[in-house]
């Protein structure tokens, strides 16, 4: 595991330059700090309690550091793995569909050229990295402090302070498939009715299995909402069953998982809520695809 923020001050707190020296007469191995600069980071001031009842806002000596706490570990060393194994899990579906010829199928039961299947298909693995910034809102009471910081990136883009969350909507994820969906919805004899109905469904479906969960975000049963819609677009319209399968299936998750579930975000108190990013791209991408091949 990388070393997080405390090992770092742990291992090397003799060398680091604090700024209030006038409190350094608390002991050589019992520095009281206010505030410390590291790697353009601004730490607060925190209290750490070692068995030898250390007053709060020492630190440690390196003897001691087997006592602290693991909630003070960096989450980005945590939360990186997860994101990652979601990327590959993504990329080893497409690899499998592609290679059996069922994406080519999804795509014809849509009504897209090879040409335009492809173009899709790489517009949304792309712009699964840009989140576009809509607004910020405060973080819950009792949220992770570890969270709170936003990423450098966003300073340019949207204001932000430690105890915001900055909401955003992801291209890849969020973007493309409402637009895709608007077009589907335009160019085939689909209800409105019947296709709120159907994505009101799959969102209670989605918002009803997912879960927060801590230091990741949002979490679902990536086959349940492609089943879901899938079953819903036969039983309201088999004549369009495809179209109307990815159209539900696609909002349904971002509406249930994603809009319905910022209150349990803001809780848990992460700088970033993208609605349709991180691992909720994956099961808004792989719903669209699976739903259409069912239904």
């Amino acid at each position: 595991m990388a070393a997080g923020i405390t090992h770092i001050l742990v291992d090397r707190h003799r060398w680091l330059p604090w700024l209030n020296s006038p409190d350094r007469d608390i002991g050589s191995d019992q520095v009281h700090y206010k505030w410390l600069k590291l790697d353009n980071t601004q730490l607060q001031r925190r209290a750490i309690r070692t068995p030898s009842q250390r007053k709060p806002g020492l630190i440690p000596n390196p003897a001691d550091r087997h006592t602290i706490p693991s909630t003070f570990l960096d989450s980005g060393a945590q939360v990186f793995p997860f994101r990652l194994i979601f990327a590959a899990m993504t990329f080893a579906v497409l690899f499998a569909l592609i290679q059996v010829g069922l994406l080519s199928i999804a795509f014809d039961k849509l009504g897209l050229s090879s040409d335009s299947a492809m173009l899709l298909l790489i517009s949304s693995l792309l712009g699964s990295g840009i989140n576009l910034p809509l607004f910020s809102m405060a973080a819950g009471p009792g949220a992770d402090p570890q969270w709170q910081r936003p990423p450098t990136w966003l300073t340019p883009l949207l204001r932000s302070r430690p105890g915001q969350i900055v909401v955003a909507l992801n291209v890849g994820g969020g973007l493309i498939p409402v637009a895709f969906s608007v077009f589907l919805l335009n160019h085939n004899p689909l209800p409105l009715g019947q296709a709120m109905l159907a994505t009101g469904i799959v969102a209670t479906v989605c918002y009803l299995v997912s879960r927060p969960i801590p230091r990741l975000g949002i979490g679902m049963p990536i086959f349940v909402a492609p089943i879901t819609a899938a079953l819903v677009a036969i039983i309201l319209l088999p004549q369009q069953s495809a179209p109307l399968a990815y159209i539900c299936g696609t909002i349904g998750v971002l509406i249930g998982a994603d809009l319905l579930r910022l209150k349990d975000i803001r809780a848990l108190g992460a700088p970033l809520a993208s609605i349709g990013g991180a691992g909720t791209f994956d099961g808004i991408f792989i719903t669209g695809i699976v739903a259409v091949l069912l239904a």
